[in-house]
């Protein structure tokens, strides 16, 4: 049909935001629209005449479609466009503008904001580029910094190429979870991320933070599993010397594998600083994982186990530690359940996997049951959290009998340590 191009202006009495009024005939139906002022009303008309002359009688172009383009013509020439540049644009970024719910009726203004977004910000690549230069320049550790490349790199894989300014919550939190990871290490992407676009928001690539409407994945608070008085002897006798010290000080002193044996940023426990005299090991601030250095007591058996293999100085990791460190483990049954030899399965032999820091947790459920003191425990395990918290997960765990045997392992006591009753 034809678009009537004929519009009458006249004054509006007691609106309270609108003075002037438009009235006209579209489609056959008389139509008005309102002003606040009578020049906007005269542009409009003026504009509407226009595009009757343009789009002519024979136009498949729908009303609202002509009425569109009138009213958001200023908007786009505001980012330099006409009417075709925002197609183009709209149809290059349609796989990214797909992520967004838009109503049809907005969507040449959210394609025009959506441009100047991305106009005003930076891509992923180069925050994450950013983000990773500023966090070294702060200090931050090699392996902090390391696990953030490695986090990095991969939503870069996806995301690379888009601008900072345009990715919403929706699209990273299917992202997060399309990685099929555990809750902790969904957690772990997510606080990288956080991080990350929170540098954004300061540095103005970003209006707010997308990660921050992210819930965090509820992670299933188990008990911390431990190693019987039986199987940490089995380890301790089964182990060569070189490996020997490393079990021994994860075992009756708790500390973690990285701060014995080190990592790509640092060299781990050395020998010159275990001080048989004062009775304590010191572990390093470098070391430490909450960058604060800390002396670990020495127990009675633990200097037995180390005094014979002591050195003045060198690490306490031996160079293929890793080796020698799975080969006492499967000595003493712990493997991958299933993937026994025809050996061990004649001798019965069931292999059982190897819990989650095993040693550590051992230690701190042996000690707390023996000695009941929980702000001790967080001083020598150099753990984040408050003795109240320390005392709940790891209370309970062993009898006070089991833990009276786990300080009594010796060399010359380990292979007959006797089963506790339970």
């Amino acid at each position: 049909m034809a678009l009537g191009s004929q519009v009458t202006i006249k004054a509006v009495r007691g609106h309270p935001r609108y003075k002037w009024r438009a009235n006209f005939i579209e489609e056959g139906k008389r139509k008005q629209k309102y002003f606040a002022t009578k020049r906007e009303a005269e542009i409009w008309s003026e504009n509407r005449a226009d595009e009757s002359l343009e789009f002519g009688t024979g136009s498949s172009v729908s009303a609202e479609e002509r009425s569109a383009v009138i009213e958001t013509r200023e908007k786009l020439a505001e980012v330099g466009w006409d009417i075709r540049g925002a197609i183009e644009f709209a149809a290059k970024a349609k796989d990214h503008l797909a992520a967004f719910d838009v109503e049809p009726e907005s969507a040449l203004e959210f394609v025009i904001d959506y441009y100047k977004r991305t106009q005003r910000s930076i891509s992923i690549d180069e925050l994450a580029n950013e983000v990773e230069t500023a966090k070294k320049n702060a200090g931050r550790s090699k392996r902090h910094s390391r696990d953030m490349e490695y986090k990095l790199k991969k939503f870069r894989e996806s995301f690379g190429s888009r601008s900072a300014a345009t990715l919403e919550s929706r699209e990273i939190e299917d992202w997060l979870h399309g990685l099929k990871l555990t809750p902790g290490s969904v957690n772990s992407y997510r606080r990288v991320l956080n991080l990350t676009f929170n540098h954004a928001v300061k540095r103005g690539y970003c209006a707010a933070n997308p990660v921050s409407a992210i819930d965090r994945v509820t992670e299933a608070a188990g008990e911390p599993e431990t190693l019987s008085v039986e199987e940490i002897a089995a380890l301790l006798t089964n182990a060569d010397d070189r490996i020997l010290p490393a079990f021994a000080i994860a075992a009756f002193a708790g500390l973690r594998s990285s701060e014995i044996e080190g990592t790509i940023d640092h060299e781990g426990l050395d020998w010159s600083q275990i001080d048989f005299e004062e009775g304590t090991i010191l572990v390093r601030a470098d070391i430490a994982k909450g960058r604060s250095k800390r002396h670990v007591p020495i127990s009675d058996n633990l200097q037995v186990w180390l005094f014979p293999l002591a050195k003045r100085k060198g690490k306490v990791w031996p160079a293929n530690g890793r080796k020698l460190h799975e080969a006492t483990r499967r000595k003493a049954g712990f493997g991958t359940p299933g993937s026994e030899t025809p050996q061990e399965k004649e001798k019965s032999i069931k292999l059982r996997q190897w819990p989650k820091n095993a040693l550590r947790h051992s230690y701190a459920s042996y000690h707390l049951a023996t000695h009941l003191n929980a702000a001790e425990l967080v001083i020598n395990m150099g753990h984040s959290d408050d003795a109240a918290t320390v005392f709940n997960h790891y209370r309970g765990i062993v009898k006070p009998n089991q833990a009276k045997a786990f300080w009594s392992i010796m060399p010359e006591k380990a292979e007959n340590v006797i089963s506790i009753a339970s």
